[in-house]
């Protein structure tokens, strides 16, 4: 991705880079989801595109800042057994957070 393309992104969009079948990159401009995704970092990190992985990251972050720590507005899926336990909810999502950073 050059320089010139980061610049023509809009703020409000998530840039991915497709690979196509012919093994060229072209760029595919996403929406960007309404809240961050612990999920959508965790695809990045698997798919070795640590670029997207790292503003998801800051997204996160940003996010949880923003929520004097906490993870509501934030993405991603948990056991249902953990819908009324806030703590251990709280838990799991660092757990999985730990665990993608660490990868």
């Amino acid at each position: 991705m050059t320089k010139e393309n980061l610049q023509s992104v809009p703020q409000n969009t998530t840039a991915s880079l497709v690979e196509s079948n012919n093994d060229q990159t072209s760029l595919q401009m996403l929406q960007q989801s309404p809240k961050p995704s612990l999920l959508r970092l965790e695809q990045y990190i698997e798919k070795k595109d640590y670029e997207f992985a790292c503003r998801e990251l800051m997204v996160i972050l940003e996010k949880m800042d923003a929520n004097f720590g906490g993870v509501h507005d934030i993405e991603f899926d948990a056991p249902a057994q953990l819908a009324y336990l806030p703590e251990k909810l709280l838990i799991h999502f660092a757990t999985r957070l730990a665990n993608a950073i660490t990868t």
